[in-house]
């Protein structure tokens, strides 16, 4: 709910979408080196705001069910998870939830 309330994906992808434009416009005023520094640093950009957002959702959440029953949902969704491979590293990358 709190992903949905927030409109969250819609958030995800405008700033996947600027930062990429950005990084179309940065060689042709600043150079090549600063262009591929920003490169780098895209990835390390959204993973700041999918956590941010994340953290948003999460305060939603426990708004309506509770710090425990949150709690114990996240905990077996991390366990199913962990067997998924890719999928469970970029969640646990962009989630900070309770062990």
């Amino acid at each position: 709910m709190g992903h949905i309330t927030y409109n969250l994906m819609a958030r995800h992808v405008l700033l996947g979408m600027f930062l990429i434009s950005i990084s179309v416009i940065i060689p042709t005023f600043l150079g090549l080196i600063p262009s591929i520094v920003y490169i780098l640093l895209i990835p390390v950009i959204l993973i700041r705001n999918v956590r941010k957002h994340e953290e948003e959702a999460t305060g939603y959440s426990v708004l309506f069910v509770g710090h425990e029953s949150y709690d114990d949902f996240v905990i077996r969704l991390r366990e199913l998870i962990k067997m998924k491979g890719i999928t469970g590293f970029l969640y646990m990358l962009t989630h900070d939830h309770p062990e």
